[in-house]
């Protein structure tokens, strides 16, 4: 009797553990699981087996397995690091490697802390922030004053803000959807510039012999800036400014105020004329070596009385004091405007002249993937790219001859077996259309 009870008790530990000598077991698969982080405490697994009728064991953390069902549920579990494996069981074979997944309950929310950006009393409309948060991977929400909370990352700017004291209030969320408590920031904006009055000098529409002196005052402690006929801003005295050996024609002064935080008030300005002209042009646009569309227009300024004339790549062109030229279907490649002026008085000036390149060729595309003639599986990616670098590029793709749509790289397809068709072409910033791009692959 004792040599039949102890191969029986082999057995039966062998069947317990799942080790029958020769069975392979069966394999086991985890379904629904909990996120990798999570705030929430209660957990539920289902989980599956390659064999029909296979009963289950599960283990939770360091405990023991024991008999369960799917789905299986856990409660009232502590924060920090958890562990779950369940083994399918068939005819007493155990799965020998079962299903596992690990995760993580985190209950702390983050701290945010503010880095970077302004305060105190700021001549800016726009505001941008730096932030970080204690824990990696979190997400922010911003509020600024009491607009509506929003999704926003370091870095971001807050633009058209009024003058008066602002409020930013920051708060993040981990990746198990905790949210802290909000860091906040207060400052002021003040973008008024002082108000300038000409107090002395050429009144509108006078005349003046070749020189001109003017005087000024604002209405706060400011300094000032002057531009003669359109030049840059300089600084000029508080007091007044002299021009001298003026030009013939009509010449306009204007001078600004800037208060100590650097906000420009709105310009005063004079309007004469002087009676000894030198006739002159200046180009504004396109700008020196822009690139530009086959299609678009010169911008330039003359002076009061003159004529101009204009060539484009050495032809005369038409053009007139309304200080615009239209130009349509140039060719790709450089192209030069020239515009010379001539005054009443029959001064002329030098070539004002200016170089630009016309772009009007679309963009190629090379298809990445799939590989021509490729056998793939649905769902498919395809990727693709501009042969050459191009700002502001948009790509319309179709698949099997249809509609041509807005894509991006890569774009995903649901495809039915069989051969299939994808066409890709890029519009560049100037709307010319590149050639299609084509690959024919067969999904299986």
């Amino acid at each position: 009797m004792r040599f039949l009870i102890i191969p029986l008790l082999i057995a039966v530990v062998l069947a317990f553990t799942g080790c029958v000598p020769g069975a392979e077991g069966p394999d086991t698969t985890l379904g629904d699981k909990p996120k990798t982080a999570t705030n929430e405490t209660a957990a539920t697994f289902t989980f599956t087996s390659d064999i029909e009728g296979a009963t289950f064991l599960c283990k939770l953390d360091t405990a023991d397995f024991v008999a369960c069902q799917t789905p299986y549920s856990v409660e009232r579990l502590q924060e920090g690091p958890h562990s779950f494996q369940v083994a399918a069981v068939i005819g007493g074979t155990q799965d020998p490697t079962p299903a596992s997944y690990e995760w993580t309950i985190d209950l702390t929310p983050p701290d945010t802390m503010i880095t970077s950006g302004p305060s105190g009393t700021v001549n800016s409309s726009e505001a941008t922030f730096t932030y970080t948060a204690s824990e990696a991977n979190s997400t922010f929400v911003c509020q600024v004053d009491s607009n509506a909370p929003a999704a926003c990352k370091s870095g971001d700017t807050f633009s058209g803000l009024k003058p008066g004291a602002h409020k930013l209030g920051v708060s993040a969320t981990d990746s198990a959807g905790n949210q802290g408590p909000p860091a906040t920031r207060t400052w002021t904006v003040d973008t008024q510039g002082p108000t300038v009055v000409i107090i002395s000098g050429p009144a509108n529409g006078t005349q003046s012999c070749g020189a001109a002196t003017f005087t000024y005052s604002a209405d706060e402690n400011a300094s000032f800036e002057c531009s003669l006929d359109g030049s840059a801003f300089g600084a000029c005295a508080s007091g007044g400014v002299t021009y001298s050996s003026l030009g013939d024609g009509s010449h306009t002064f204007v001078v600004r105020g800037v208060d100590p935080l650097g906000n420009q008030g709105p310009p005063a300005t004079r309007t004469w004329s002087v009676t000894t002209l030198t006739a002159s042009t200046t180009i504004t646009s396109p700008a020196e070596n822009q690139v530009t569309g086959s299609t678009g227009t010169i911008i330039y300024s003359t002076q009061a009385g003159t004529n101009v004339t204009c060539t484009l790549d050495g032809n005369p062109v038409p053009c007139d004091l309304s200080g615009t030229y239209f130009f349509a279907g140039l060719a790709n490649g450089l192209h030069t405007i020239t515009i010379q002026a001539h005054d009443a008085c029959g001064n002329v000036n030098g070539i004002s002249a200016r170089t630009w390149t016309v772009d009007a060729q679309g963009p190629t595309v090379s298809i990445t993937s799939p590989a021509p003639s490729a056998s793939v599986t649905s769902p498919l990616s395809v990727t693709f790219q501009t042969a050459t670098p191009e700002d502001d590029v948009v790509f319309q793709c179709r698949i099997d001859g249809g509609s041509a749509v807005q894509c991006t790289s890569p774009t995903q397809y649901q495809l039915p077996p069989g051969q299939h068709l994808f066409q890709v072409h890029a519009i560049d910033q100037f709307g010319n259309v590149g050639p299609n791009s084509n690959v024919t692959f067969t999904v299986k």
